[in-house]
């Protein structure tokens, strides 16, 4: 009787044992899986149904048709040459904009339209000349290796402002974008969004990174 009181002790023991552990890494993490889930749904939802408020201060700059043939009219075929952009991003500076943001990476040197007599070295000498320009934004692109932000600049003619901002964007395991970062540290140091970038210039905090704290000016 003794001996099976204590085999039935042992029993519960064990028996309890395996519970604790069924709890600990199974209903546990599944748990905060489901609750993530239910947090991602009303986030998905959230942003789904937030109202798009219109700013008048903001001027989104599109190639349409319209000026797509105006310019074939004219002998002058997309991609445009880098001149074109230098002459838009003038004109706007000379209108009084605040902050003029480019949309397109700088990587590869432009090319020659003989036709036009237009050369690629020229067109790529008259848009940095004016970019130099405090300004004008100019985009980078932002890659994650291993948790480490590895950054790509633009060709060499293209950096003389040094006013960066990158326009990745990082999504989640499941390819979908929830947040959207304002600044990362990468190997090259501290480096803002575009839209953050922006918010220093404005308000000239150029040497302030998301957190408030003080750093480099960028």
């Amino acid at each position: 009787m003794l001996i099976f009181k204590k085999v039935k002790i042992v029993s519960i023991v064990l028996f309890s044992v395996v519970l604790f552990f069924f709890i600990v890494f199974l209903i546990i993490p599944s748990n905060k899986i489901v609750l993530k889930g239910i947090k991602n749904i009303k986030l998905d939802k959230g942003l789904l149904t937030k109202s798009n408020s219109s700013n008048c201060d903001v001027l989104v700059l599109t190639i349409d048709d319209s000026s797509l043939n105006y310019l074939e009219e004219k002998g002058i075929l997309y991609p445009w040459p880098r001149l074109i952009y230098s002459k838009i991003i003038e004109y706007l500076l000379a209108k009084g904009a605040k902050i003029v943001i480019l949309n397109d990476n700088l990587f590869h040197n432009d090319y020659d339209r003989k036709t036009r007599g237009i050369m690629g070295v020229e067109s790529d000498k008259a848009l940095s000349e004016t970019i130099k320009s405090n300004k004008v934004i100019v985009p980078v692109t932002v890659s994650n290796q291993n948790n480490v932000y590895e950054v790509r600049y633009p060709k060499d003619l293209f950096i003389m402002n040094n006013n960066f901002g990158f326009n990745s964007i990082f999504t989640e395991n499941n390819g979908i974008v929830r947040k959207y970062k304002l600044g990362i540290d990468t190997v090259d140091g501290y480096l803002p969004s575009i839209a953050f970038k922006t918010y220093q210039m404005l308000n000239n905090k150029n040497n302030y990174n998301v957190a408030g704290a003080k750093i480099m000016s960028t």
